[in-house]
Protein backbone atom coordinates (compact mmCIF):
# COMPACT_ATOMS: atom_id res chain seq x y z
CA UNK A 1 0.00 0.00 0.00
CA UNK A 2 1.73 2.88 -1.57
CA UNK A 3 1.19 6.13 0.95
CA UNK A 4 2.70 9.17 2.29
CA UNK A 5 2.68 10.11 5.89
CA UNK A 6 2.71 12.81 7.45
CA UNK A 7 5.50 13.56 9.84
CA UNK A 8 6.04 16.60 12.15
CA UNK A 9 9.15 17.94 12.33
CA UNK A 10 11.01 21.41 12.22
CA UNK A 11 11.58 22.73 8.97
CA UNK A 12 14.35 25.27 9.57
CA UNK A 13 16.06 26.97 7.01
CA UNK A 14 19.41 27.15 7.56
CA UNK A 15 19.87 31.28 8.07
CA UNK A 16 23.36 31.00 9.90
CA UNK A 17 26.74 29.94 7.93
CA UNK A 18 30.44 29.69 9.74
CA UNK A 19 33.32 27.81 9.24
CA UNK A 20 34.90 26.28 12.19
CA UNK A 21 38.32 25.54 13.16
CA UNK A 22 39.96 27.82 9.18
CA UNK A 23 40.52 31.15 10.28
CA UNK A 24 41.13 32.10 6.87
CA UNK A 25 37.88 31.08 5.56
CA UNK A 26 35.67 34.90 5.57
CA UNK A 27 32.39 35.69 5.07
CA UNK A 28 29.98 38.05 2.69
CA UNK A 29 27.67 38.64 0.85
CA UNK A 30 26.52 38.85 -2.75
CA UNK A 31 23.30 40.00 -4.37
CA UNK A 32 21.76 37.99 -7.56
CA UNK A 33 24.11 39.08 -10.04
CA UNK A 34 26.34 38.38 -8.29
CA UNK A 35 28.02 41.98 -6.97
CA UNK A 36 30.09 41.47 -3.69
CA UNK A 37 27.85 43.69 -1.64
CA UNK A 38 30.41 43.68 1.55
CA UNK A 39 34.27 42.63 1.78
CA UNK A 40 34.55 39.01 2.68
CA UNK A 41 35.79 39.35 6.16
CA UNK A 42 33.30 37.45 8.26
CA UNK A 43 33.92 34.61 10.66
CA UNK A 44 30.10 33.99 10.31
CA UNK A 45 26.78 35.46 8.83
CA UNK A 46 22.53 35.29 9.00
CA UNK A 47 20.70 35.37 5.79
CA UNK A 48 19.07 38.71 5.05
CA UNK A 49 15.56 39.83 7.09
CA UNK A 50 13.78 42.99 6.44
CA UNK A 51 17.23 44.79 5.52
CA UNK A 52 19.78 43.46 7.98
CA UNK A 53 21.79 40.64 8.28
CA UNK A 54 23.44 39.63 11.37
CA UNK A 55 27.28 39.09 11.13
CA UNK A 56 30.07 37.93 13.46
CA UNK A 57 33.58 38.91 14.20
CA UNK A 58 35.83 37.04 16.49
CA UNK A 59 33.55 36.41 18.98
CA UNK A 60 31.14 39.51 18.85
CA UNK A 61 28.03 40.30 16.41
CA UNK A 62 27.02 43.33 14.78
CA UNK A 63 24.61 44.14 11.99
CA UNK A 64 24.62 45.23 8.14
CA UNK A 65 22.12 46.55 5.72
CA UNK A 66 21.60 46.15 2.07
CA UNK A 67 24.15 48.13 1.58
CA UNK A 68 26.70 46.52 3.28
CA UNK A 69 26.82 49.37 5.86
CA UNK A 70 27.90 48.23 9.54
CA UNK A 71 24.56 49.68 11.25
CA UNK A 72 24.79 47.47 14.63
CA UNK A 73 27.88 47.36 16.73
CA UNK A 74 29.75 44.60 17.02
CA UNK A 75 29.67 44.14 20.50
CA UNK A 76 26.43 41.91 21.19
CA UNK A 77 27.01 37.78 21.97
CA UNK A 78 24.18 36.76 19.36
CA UNK A 79 22.07 38.42 17.15
CA UNK A 80 18.24 36.81 15.83
CA UNK A 81 16.57 37.92 12.53
CA UNK A 82 15.30 41.62 12.42
CA UNK A 83 11.37 40.57 12.46
CA UNK A 84 8.36 42.64 12.30
CA UNK A 85 5.30 42.88 14.57
CA UNK A 86 2.40 45.76 14.54
CA UNK A 87 4.66 47.91 11.82
CA UNK A 88 7.39 47.85 14.55
CA UNK A 89 11.09 46.43 13.64
CA UNK A 90 12.77 44.48 16.31
CA UNK A 91 15.87 42.95 16.64
CA UNK A 92 16.35 39.88 19.44
CA UNK A 93 20.12 40.32 20.61
CA UNK A 94 21.98 38.92 23.59
CA UNK A 95 24.14 40.83 26.12
CA UNK A 96 26.09 39.91 29.25
CA UNK A 97 23.98 36.12 28.60
CA UNK A 98 21.10 37.89 29.05
CA UNK A 99 18.15 38.37 25.37
CA UNK A 100 16.66 41.90 25.02
CA UNK A 101 15.22 43.56 21.75
CA UNK A 102 16.75 46.53 20.07
CA UNK A 103 15.69 48.58 16.70
CA UNK A 104 17.80 48.83 13.85
CA UNK A 105 19.47 51.97 15.22
CA UNK A 106 20.53 49.72 18.37
CA UNK A 107 18.46 51.31 20.68
CA UNK A 108 16.94 49.09 23.08
CA UNK A 109 13.21 48.88 23.21
CA UNK A 110 13.00 45.57 25.83
CA UNK A 111 15.75 45.45 28.22
CA UNK A 112 18.02 42.31 28.74
CA UNK A 113 16.19 40.03 30.90
CA UNK A 114 15.47 37.45 29.33
CA UNK A 115 17.25 33.53 29.44
CA UNK A 116 16.14 32.72 26.33
CA UNK A 117 13.88 34.12 23.26
CA UNK A 118 12.41 32.95 20.06
CA UNK A 119 9.72 34.08 17.51
CA UNK A 120 5.82 32.27 17.30
CA UNK A 121 4.20 32.84 13.68
CA UNK A 122 1.24 31.64 12.50
CA UNK A 123 0.24 32.00 8.82
CA UNK A 124 3.76 33.81 8.04
CA UNK A 125 2.71 36.93 10.31
CA UNK A 126 4.34 37.05 13.98
CA UNK A 127 2.17 36.94 16.43
CA UNK A 128 4.56 37.06 19.60
CA UNK A 129 8.03 36.44 20.69
CA UNK A 130 8.71 33.45 23.40
CA UNK A 131 10.77 34.24 26.17
CA UNK A 132 12.33 32.51 28.94
CA UNK A 133 12.33 33.85 32.64
CA UNK A 134 13.76 32.26 35.59
CA UNK A 135 13.40 29.01 33.55
CA UNK A 136 9.71 29.09 32.74
CA UNK A 137 8.38 30.52 29.06
CA UNK A 138 5.88 33.27 28.16
CA UNK A 139 5.29 35.65 25.08
CA UNK A 140 5.73 38.75 24.97
CA UNK A 141 4.58 41.82 22.29
CA UNK A 142 7.45 44.08 20.26
CA UNK A 143 7.53 46.94 23.26
CA UNK A 144 7.73 43.84 25.99
CA UNK A 145 4.09 43.55 27.20
CA UNK A 146 3.47 40.14 29.04
CA UNK A 147 0.78 38.94 26.34
CA UNK A 148 0.98 35.54 28.20
CA UNK A 149 2.53 35.12 31.08
CA UNK A 150 5.62 33.24 32.24
CA UNK A 151 4.40 30.12 33.45
CA UNK A 152 5.73 26.85 31.28
CA UNK A 153 8.09 24.56 30.90
CA UNK A 154 8.01 24.56 27.31
CA UNK A 155 6.14 26.33 24.53
CA UNK A 156 6.22 24.80 21.04
CA UNK A 157 7.89 27.06 19.26
CA UNK A 158 8.30 24.83 15.99
CA UNK A 159 4.78 24.58 14.57
CA UNK A 160 3.02 27.18 12.45
CA UNK A 161 -0.58 26.51 13.68
CA UNK A 162 -4.03 28.33 15.59
CA UNK A 163 -2.77 27.66 18.81
CA UNK A 164 0.33 26.78 20.76
CA UNK A 165 1.70 23.74 22.67
CA UNK A 166 2.59 24.17 25.89
CA UNK A 167 3.88 22.02 28.92
CA UNK A 168 3.43 22.07 33.06
CA UNK A 169 4.72 19.78 35.24
CA UNK A 170 5.84 17.58 32.40
CA UNK A 171 2.47 17.57 30.99
CA UNK A 172 1.13 18.72 27.78
CA UNK A 173 -2.00 20.44 26.19
CA UNK A 174 -2.84 23.50 24.30
CA UNK A 175 -3.47 27.14 24.50
CA UNK A 176 -4.37 30.38 21.86
CA UNK A 177 -2.48 32.87 21.91
CA UNK A 178 -4.29 34.59 24.74
CA UNK A 179 -2.76 31.85 26.92
CA UNK A 180 -6.64 30.03 27.26
CA UNK A 181 -6.52 26.74 28.21
CA UNK A 182 -8.13 24.93 24.90
CA UNK A 183 -7.28 21.28 25.49
CA UNK A 184 -6.49 20.22 28.97
CA UNK A 185 -2.36 20.19 30.21
CA UNK A 186 -2.89 16.40 31.24
CA UNK A 187 -1.31 14.24 28.50
CA UNK A 188 2.17 12.82 27.77
CA UNK A 189 2.31 14.41 24.56
CA UNK A 190 0.18 15.75 21.92
CA UNK A 191 0.81 15.80 18.09
CA UNK A 192 -1.72 17.58 15.89
CA UNK A 193 -3.09 14.80 12.75
CA UNK A 194 -5.45 16.81 11.16
CA UNK A 195 -7.89 19.93 11.37
CA UNK A 196 -8.50 20.33 15.12
CA UNK A 197 -7.26 16.63 15.44
CA UNK A 198 -4.67 15.51 18.10
CA UNK A 199 -2.63 12.54 18.91
CA UNK A 200 -2.61 12.58 22.66
CA UNK A 201 0.08 10.03 24.44
CA UNK A 202 -1.15 9.04 27.73
CA UNK A 203 1.48 6.77 29.29
CA UNK A 204 3.02 4.99 26.58
CA UNK A 205 -0.19 4.91 24.32
CA UNK A 206 -1.52 7.16 21.93
CA UNK A 207 -5.59 8.38 21.27
CA UNK A 208 -6.63 10.48 18.91
CA UNK A 209 -9.11 13.65 20.50
CA UNK A 210 -10.46 17.14 18.92
CA UNK A 211 -9.63 19.91 19.95
CA UNK A 212 -12.96 20.27 22.75
CA UNK A 213 -11.56 16.61 23.97
CA UNK A 214 -14.39 14.57 22.63
CA UNK A 215 -12.36 11.33 22.26
CA UNK A 216 -12.27 9.54 18.48
CA UNK A 217 -10.25 6.57 19.30
CA UNK A 218 -8.95 4.99 22.83
CA UNK A 219 -5.45 5.31 24.20
CA UNK A 220 -4.37 2.04 23.23
CA UNK A 221 -2.15 2.59 20.08
CA UNK A 222 1.75 2.47 19.54
CA UNK A 223 1.29 5.51 17.34
CA UNK A 224 -0.65 7.12 15.15
CA UNK A 225 0.03 9.12 12.05
CA UNK A 226 -2.14 11.16 9.20
CA UNK A 227 -1.65 10.13 5.75
CA UNK A 228 -1.91 12.81 3.59
CA UNK A 229 -2.02 10.45 0.00
CA UNK A 230 -2.80 6.95 -0.46
CA UNK A 231 -3.95 5.01 -3.12
CA UNK A 232 -7.20 4.34 -1.71
CA UNK A 233 -8.51 7.74 -0.91
CA UNK A 234 -10.74 6.99 1.95
CA UNK A 235 -7.54 6.09 3.99
CA UNK A 236 -6.84 9.32 6.04
CA UNK A 237 -5.09 7.58 9.40
CA UNK A 238 -3.29 4.98 10.44
CA UNK A 239 -2.62 3.58 13.59
CA UNK A 240 -0.39 0.88 15.07
CA UNK A 241 -1.54 -1.59 17.99
CA UNK A 242 0.94 -4.46 18.58
CA UNK A 243 1.83 -5.97 15.21
CA UNK A 244 -1.00 -4.67 13.55
CA UNK A 245 -1.70 -1.44 11.28
CA UNK A 246 -4.97 -0.48 11.08
CA UNK A 247 -6.11 2.10 8.52
CA UNK A 248 -9.39 4.79 9.41
CA UNK A 249 -11.14 7.17 7.35
CA UNK A 250 -11.68 10.59 7.95
CA UNK A 251 -14.54 9.79 10.48
CA UNK A 252 -12.35 7.14 11.98
CA UNK A 253 -14.13 4.26 10.37
CA UNK A 254 -12.00 0.97 9.67
CA UNK A 255 -11.13 1.03 6.30
CA UNK A 256 -9.11 -1.74 6.16
CA UNK A 257 -5.71 -3.85 8.38
CA UNK A 258 -2.64 -5.38 7.65
CA UNK A 259 0.10 -7.44 9.44
CA UNK A 260 3.24 -5.95 10.04
CA UNK A 261 6.19 -8.04 10.66
CA UNK A 262 7.64 -5.46 13.11
CA UNK A 263 6.04 -3.65 16.05
CA UNK A 264 6.17 0.15 16.22
CA UNK A 265 8.96 1.67 16.40
CA UNK A 266 11.08 -0.95 15.11
CA UNK A 267 11.20 0.85 11.18
CA UNK A 268 12.24 3.52 10.00
CA UNK A 269 11.08 6.39 6.79
CA UNK A 270 14.36 7.10 4.92
CA UNK A 271 14.33 10.90 4.75
CA UNK A 272 17.36 13.56 3.12
CA UNK A 273 16.71 16.87 3.68
CA UNK A 274 18.47 17.48 0.83
CA UNK A 275 16.79 16.00 -1.68
CA UNK A 276 15.07 18.31 -3.31
CA UNK A 277 14.72 16.80 -6.88
CA UNK A 278 12.96 13.75 -8.64
CA UNK A 279 15.23 11.53 -10.21
CA UNK A 280 13.80 10.46 -14.31
CA UNK A 281 16.75 8.29 -15.07
CA UNK A 282 18.61 5.38 -13.20
CA UNK A 283 21.55 3.44 -14.71
CA UNK A 284 23.49 0.96 -12.54
CA UNK A 285 21.32 2.69 -9.36
CA UNK A 286 23.00 6.25 -10.08
CA UNK A 287 20.66 8.54 -10.85
CA UNK A 288 21.46 10.74 -13.97
CA UNK A 289 18.85 12.79 -14.80
CA UNK A 290 16.95 14.97 -12.27
CA UNK A 291 14.13 17.11 -12.31
CA UNK A 292 14.49 20.09 -9.50
CA UNK A 293 11.50 21.59 -7.67
CA UNK A 294 11.96 24.60 -9.27
CA UNK A 295 11.54 23.31 -12.42
CA UNK A 296 15.24 23.11 -13.74
CA UNK A 297 16.94 19.50 -14.56
CA UNK A 298 19.87 17.95 -15.02
CA UNK A 299 21.65 15.17 -17.03
CA UNK A 300 25.03 13.25 -17.01
CA UNK A 301 26.72 13.38 -20.01
CA UNK A 302 30.62 12.07 -20.09
CA UNK A 303 30.52 11.85 -16.21
CA UNK A 304 29.93 15.49 -15.67
CA UNK A 305 26.09 17.37 -15.23
CA UNK A 306 24.52 19.64 -18.17
CA UNK A 307 21.86 21.97 -16.94
CA UNK A 308 18.75 22.31 -18.53
CA UNK A 309 15.98 25.19 -17.95
CA UNK A 310 12.33 24.50 -16.69
CA UNK A 311 11.65 23.43 -20.85
CA UNK A 312 13.92 20.77 -20.63
CA UNK A 313 16.26 22.64 -23.05
CA UNK A 314 20.16 22.66 -22.20
CA UNK A 315 22.06 25.94 -21.00
CA UNK A 316 24.79 24.63 -20.23
CA UNK A 317 27.53 22.67 -21.51
CA UNK A 318 28.38 19.41 -19.51
CA UNK A 319 30.70 21.07 -17.00
CA UNK A 320 29.40 20.31 -13.31
CA UNK A 321 30.70 18.05 -11.12
CA UNK A 322 27.90 18.81 -8.38
CA UNK A 323 24.55 20.27 -8.13
CA UNK A 324 21.84 21.84 -5.47
CA UNK A 325 18.71 23.29 -5.33
CA UNK A 326 17.70 26.65 -3.64
CA UNK A 327 15.27 25.73 -1.15
CA UNK A 328 13.08 28.34 -2.60
CA UNK A 329 11.47 27.41 -5.97
CA UNK A 330 11.25 31.34 -7.35
CA UNK A 331 13.71 32.84 -8.83
CA UNK A 332 14.77 29.28 -10.78
CA UNK A 333 18.58 28.63 -10.12
CA UNK A 334 20.54 25.85 -9.01
CA UNK A 335 23.80 25.98 -7.20
CA UNK A 336 27.16 24.59 -9.50
CA UNK A 337 30.46 23.15 -8.41
CA UNK A 338 33.39 22.96 -10.85
CA UNK A 339 37.12 21.13 -9.01
CA UNK A 340 35.19 22.38 -5.39
CA UNK A 341 34.26 25.92 -6.39
CA UNK A 342 30.55 27.05 -6.31
CA UNK A 343 29.11 29.35 -8.36
CA UNK A 344 24.92 30.11 -9.72
CA UNK A 345 23.29 29.08 -12.96
CA UNK A 346 20.19 30.65 -13.27
CA UNK A 347 16.98 29.41 -15.86
CA UNK A 348 18.19 31.80 -18.34
CA UNK A 349 21.56 30.41 -18.83
CA UNK A 350 22.99 33.41 -16.72
CA UNK A 351 25.98 32.49 -14.39
CA UNK A 352 27.68 33.94 -11.08
CA UNK A 353 31.14 32.27 -11.68
CA UNK A 354 32.25 29.46 -10.15
CA UNK A 355 35.02 31.11 -7.45
CA UNK A 356 33.45 30.35 -3.54
CA UNK A 357 33.72 27.63 -1.38
CA UNK A 358 30.29 27.62 -0.31
CA UNK A 359 27.37 29.84 -1.36
CA UNK A 360 24.26 30.16 0.70
CA UNK A 361 20.44 30.47 -0.81
CA UNK A 362 19.12 34.14 -1.68
CA UNK A 363 17.22 35.27 0.24
CA UNK A 364 16.22 38.98 0.06
CA UNK A 365 18.02 38.90 -3.09
CA UNK A 366 21.05 38.54 -1.08
CA UNK A 367 23.07 35.28 -0.57
CA UNK A 368 26.04 34.78 2.13
CA UNK A 369 29.36 33.53 0.00
CA UNK A 370 32.68 31.91 1.41
CA UNK A 371 35.87 32.02 0.06
CA UNK A 372 39.49 31.16 1.39
CA UNK A 373 41.31 34.15 2.31
CA UNK A 374 44.93 34.09 2.20
CA UNK A 375 46.24 36.76 4.73
CA UNK A 376 50.16 36.45 3.74
CA UNK A 377 49.39 39.01 0.91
Amino acid sequence: MKKIITIVFAIIVCTSYSQENAVNYKWGFIDDAGKEITALKYDEVKSFNYGIAAVRINSKWGGINSSGQEIIPFKYQDLGDALEMNDSLRIPVKLNDKWGLINKKDKEIVAFKYEDMDVLYFDSNLIGIAVRLSNKWGVINEIGNMIIPANFEEIDKSRDYEYLLVKINKKCGIIDFKGHETLAVIYDDVKPIGNDLFAVKTKTKWGVIKQNGEKLLPSKFSGIYEIVKDENPNIKFEAYFKRNIIFYDAAFNIVAKEKTKYGFGHFCIPFDDQLYYQCERMEKDICIKKKFDNGMGAVIKDKKWLILDVNGTPISEAIYDEIQESIWVFPAYLKVKIQNKWGIIYNDGKVIPNKYDEIGDFIDGFAPVKMFIDNRK
